[in-house]
């Protein structure tokens, strides 16, 4: 199956996730027969951007809770970053998991090709030297990928570090960087989720049913709760209301007693 390789500013720009509205990005991409996949590496910068732009915004809550209080007198909720940020922590893993987004290991390379990439004047390092967090991305979508499926999708706004040329919704992966890839996979670029889902996911899912690829012993109880009951909701939220069912469809579970309409 195709893969979707995900780069950090993905989540960042997806407010990391954490809203359904942004989850169902993902949701609709395996409707329409991708792979999600995102290099560990992604994930250790993505857990790190949270707690710093969280501990950045708390500081700033600080102030102001101090000038409102010279005005009113008001209780002050605490949050606690320490707790803030495990349970972001725990809901980003179960939230990879419940979609099934594969998690890519970090490449094995060594800390000398790093060092020496600094020096290569070749993409993804800048001419300072800089980039060997995007050399990790990158190489762990070259050992994680799969030649016998595509054409496979890296998602990522880092364009001048990854592209050869670019428009505003894709961009052609760099000359130096395709040299890594095993033969014959071809890698397209695009800038962002709605770029993406525009252009590539959604056109496959013209007359999609949720049936068509199941398999013969499928298990009716738990087709219903999860592809009618969970996922349905995600496809209303770009426009897929259609696909197969109309906006007039209520969905309901109780108990163990499952009824729609």
């Amino acid at each position: 199956m195709p893969t979707i390789f995900l780069d950090t500013n993905v989540f960042i720009d997806a407010g990391y996730f954490r809203a359904a509205g942004a989850q169902a990005f993902l949701r609709t991409c395996k409707f329409a027969g991708f792979d999600l996949a995102v290099p560990e590496v992604v994930l250790d910068e993505v857990r790190g951007n949270f707690k710093k732009s969280l501990y950045s915004a708390l500081v700033s809550l600080t102030k102001a809770e101090r000038q409102v209080s010279r005005l009113v007198t008001r209780e002050s909720d605490e949050i606690s970053l320490d707790e803030e940020t495990e349970r972001f922590d725990e809901n980003l893993e179960e939230l990879l998991q419940d979609v099934g987004v594969a998690v890519l290991p970090y490449p094995a390379i060594t800390t000398r090709e790093l060092v020496l990439g600094g020096y290569s004047d070749r993409k993804p390092f800048k001419e300072t030297g800089e980039g060997f967090k995007d050399f990790l991305i990158w190489k762990s979508i070259v050992e994680g990928i799969d030649p016998a499926d595509g054409p496979h999708v890296f998602v990522s706004s880092n364009t001048s570090d990854f592209a050869q040329e670019k428009t505003k919704d894709t961009f052609v992966i760099h000359s130096e960087l395709v040299s890594d890839l095993p033969d014959g996979v071809l890698l397209l670029g695009f800038t962002g989720r709605q770029s993406l889902l525009e252009n590539h996911v959604l056109p496959r899912l013209d007359g999609w049913k949720p049936w068509s690829e199941s398999k013969v012993d499928l298990d009716i109880e738990y087709f219903a709760e999860r592809v009618i009951g969970k996922e349905l909701p995600y496809k209303t939220m770009y426009g897929l209301e259609g696909l197969p069912f109309s906006n007039e469809v209520t969905i309901r579970f109780m108990g163990t007693q499952k009824a729609w309409s």
